[in-house]
């Protein structure tokens, strides 16, 4: 049940008022170095990639591990867009601007999937696609991480660390041991952010918890953040978690039809504070808050400062079940993206501000079109008040009007050629697509928001939840033995 906020309102119109719950989390262990994650593990099996249920091993056992991810149109569903008479649209591409022009100066071979599955945790990994990768820079060092490992670069792309896979970085028991057959927490939606005012490098994870012996979700979940002990991050880093599970366990506050799943992470950060968002739904088929088997965004706000300091508690102030408008049928906040100030950039008026944008064109909001001309913009205020004793934050938040763009419908894939399990009642698996209209790609320039990527979720294995009118079924990302 929803607390009222003793939030004051801002003068910015409308004005969101949330409930706010507080805790304080304690940090859970260090690491001395990044290479000492890489530890000393059986080799893994280096036989060939195959669907779970077709091959021998303790992961035939297990059903296909879903995520969001985004899709593009193929050609055959352009054509069948262009048959029904509505503009496809056409998008320039950008330079990369750089010094003396716009050109690109560097790029170089990231992660690959062999290092993903192969050597990361010798072996005792799954393949995950997509890799849903992210990426941060800073004190002349790249940092990438994909599901389900990271490795740190320099800026010139030499490879400073060996791949090391997400369980390991955090401590975690491998995914899967393929000597044992004893599973560990999965870990998804990867990000990282340089703090170029404290000279931390910060890296999140989604972690969702497993019976060892089966490795079926036990459905309790949380967000996992490290952050760097000094600028290098090759040297020690201190680890926090958070539960997202948000059904009153684990201190949580209770929300409707959980537990639920704090899905696709983003990291943000201003001046003071550091922001993290994610998308709740419950794992049941219930309607959540907004009656689309969806609770909205959710927002943690945590104090800068004290994470870069390494601190043994810090207070994590969540903003819950975000409404971009008010009234009889609230639209929910979707995807609400944190932005992250460069050094010296910061909105400091108000006591400090930190934005944030949200989409309007998915079903979780209320619009089976699957595209809009709004979007949601939203300011968080007084964000110094993180590092007090008396929290004050103020969260307005509006849904302006962007600029024409094409509206033309991408028809959503079909299954065709897909491992999925067909649609329908009987369905072990329920998969729901969502059409969204922010860039999709991290770190990416913003592109026409009419009409990008499809974006398609799915359930995870043991649950059947589904999207109520969906028509359409997709193949999920998928996890292989």
């Amino acid at each position: 049940r929803r607390r009222p906020s003793p939030w004051p309102r801002t003068s910015a119109a409308p004005s969101s008022r949330p409930a706010v719950a507080t805790r304080t989390i304690a940090r859970q262990h260090s690491l001395r170095s990044l290479r000492a994650a890489a530890g000393h593990l059986p080799h893994g099996t280096n036989g060939p990639e195959t669907p779970p249920g077709q091959g021998l091993g303790p992961d035939s056992r297990r059903s296909i591990g879903a995520r969001s991810h985004s899709v593009r149109p193929d050609a055959r569903a352009l054509l069948a867009q262009a048959a029904t008479g509505l503009p496809i649209p056409v998008v320039a591409g950008t330079n990369v601007a750089g010094p003396g022009g716009s050109k690109l100066t560097q790029s170089f071979e990231g992660l690959n999937l062999y290092q993903e599955r192969y050597v990361a945790a010798s072996g005792n990994q799954f393949t995950f696609e997509p890799p849903d990768q992210g990426m941060c820079v800073g004190n002349g060092m790249v940092l990438e991480t994909i599901n389900d490992a990271l490795r740190v670069f320099s800026t010139s792309g030499d490879a400073l660390s060996p791949p090391i896979d997400l369980n390991s970085f955090y401590g975690y028991p491998v995914v899967i041991n393929r000597t044992t057959g004893v599973f560990g927490p999965e870990l998804t939606d990867p990000s990282c952010f340089f703090d170029s005012v404290n000279q931390r490098w910060i890296h999140i994870a989604l972690t969702l918890d497993v019976k060892p012996k089966s490795g079926a979700l036990t459905l309790n979940n949380h967000i996992d953040i490290a952050v760097s002990k000094t600028a290098d991050p090759l040297g020690g880093w201190v680890f926090y978690t958070f539960n997202t599970t948000d059904d009153g366990t684990h201190g949580t506050p209770s929300h409707t039809d959980c537990p639920c799943i704090g899905d696709y992470p983003h990291i943000g950060a201003d001046r003071n504070g550091v922001y993290i968002t994610v998308n709740q739904y419950p794992w049941s088929s219930g309607p959540g808050v907004f009656g689309t088997n969806f609770n909205g965004s959710q927002l943690y706000a945590i104090s800068r400062k004290a994470l870069a300091s390494g601190a043994a508690t810090v207070r994590v102030v969540q903003l819950q079940n975000l409404a971009l408008t008010g009234g009889k049928h609230p639209v929910p906040g979707f995807t609400t993206i944190p932005a992250n100030a460069p050094d010296g950039v910061f909105a400091d008026a108000n006591g400090g501000s930190e934005y944030f944008v949200s989409t309007t064109a998915a079903a979780e909001t209320g619009n089976v079109a699957g595209r809009s001309d709004n979007i949601g913009f939203w300011t968080l205020s007084n964000t110094q008040s993180l590092d007090g004793g008396h929290l004050a934050l103020t969260l307005a938040r509006r849904p302006p009007r962007s600029k024409a763009r094409s509206t033309a419908a991408i028809p959503a894939r079909s299954t065709r050629g897909s491992t999925a399990p067909t649609c329908g009642p009987r369905s072990r698996l329920r998969w729901r697509s969502r059409a969204i209209s922010t860039p999709v790609r991290r770190g990416s320039r913003s592109t026409p928001r009419a009409r990008l990527p499809t974006r398609v979720t799915s359930r995870w294995p043991g649950t059947t939840s589904s999207m109520r009118g969906s028509r359409h079924c997709h193949r999920g990302a998928a996890r292989w033995a």
